[in-house]
C-alpha cells in the first residue's frame, strides 16, 4: 500500500487524521506500527497528524515541546489541564509521567532537507522535563542542535518531550510528513486516547 497515494491536499499545517481516514488505514496495513512495537514493545499509536509544507502552504514554528495529547472526551482527571477542542477532538496537557512514556515518530513521505523546512531538534533536551513556552528559545540554546534531514521513507523516533522547531520552506518541492504519537501507558479512567 502506498501512503502517498492516499495523501490529500488538505493535509496542510497539521491536519489531525482520524483512525477511519484511508491514510490512517493504509498506515495500519503497512506494518509500520509493528516495527515500532518491535523496538518499543509497550508503545501503541494514539494520534496521527499530517503535514504538507509547500510554497503555497508554508510556515515556521518556534522552539517548543509538544505536551498536548488527544483524548476521546473531556473528562475530569487530576493533573489533566489546558483543555481545548480542535476539529472536534478534545486535547489536554497530561501530567509529566504520561509525556515521559510517549514517543513521536515522523515518517517522511518526501525528502526532508534544510531547504524544505525539515525539523530541527535540541539534542538531549527531553531529559530536562517540561519547559515553559516562554523559555523554549533560551533553553534550546543550551543544547547542540541538529536539522533532521531524511529521505522519503525514513522515520525519525524521538521522545515527545524533545524541544524542536521548523523553518519555512525555501524549495518548490513539497514536504509531506506523517507524525504518529505513541504511548506506553493507558490513561486513567474515565479518560481514553482519541485513537
Amino acid at each position: 500500500m502506498d501512503l502517498r497515494a492516499n495523501w490529500r491536499s488538505e493535509f496542510g499545517a497539521g491536519k489531525r487524521i482520524s483512525p477511519t481516514d484511508p491514510l490512517a488505514q493504509c498506515l495500519a496495513h503497512t506494518g509500520f506500527h509493528g516495527q515500532v512495537s518491535a523496538l518499543f514493545p509497550a508503545m501503541k499509536p494514539v494520534r496521527v497528524v499530517g503535514f504538507n509544507k509547500t510554497q503555497d502552504s508554508n510556515w515556521g514554528v518556534p522552539w517548543h515541546q509538544d505536551r498536548i495529547i488527544a483524548v476521546q472526551d473531556r473528562d475530569m482527571a487530576p493533573g489533566y489541564v489546558n483543555w481545548s477542542c480542535k476539529r472536534g477532538v478534545w486535547h489536554c496537557e497530561p501530567p509529566l509521567d504520561v509525556l515521559e512514556n510517549m514517543l513521536f515518530v515522523r515518517l517522511h513521505l518526501d525528502d526532508n532537507t534544510d531547504k524544505t523546512g525539515a525539523m530541527e531538534i535540541a539534542l538531549e533536551s527531553h531529559k530536562v522535563g517540561a519547559i515553559p513556552a516562554s523559555e523554549a528559545d533560551s533553553q534550546a540554546q543550551r543544547f547542540d542542535t541538529e536539522v533532521t534531514q531524511g529521505s522519503a521513507g525514513d522515520a525519525l523516533l524521538l521522545s515527545i518531550m524533545t524541544l524542536h522547531r521548523s523553518r519555512p520552506t525555501t524549495s518548490p518541492q513539497q514536504r509531506r510528513v506523517l507524525r504518529i504519537d505513541y504511548a506506553a501507558i493507558d490513561l486513567p479512567d474515565p479518560l481514553k486516547w482519541a485513537q
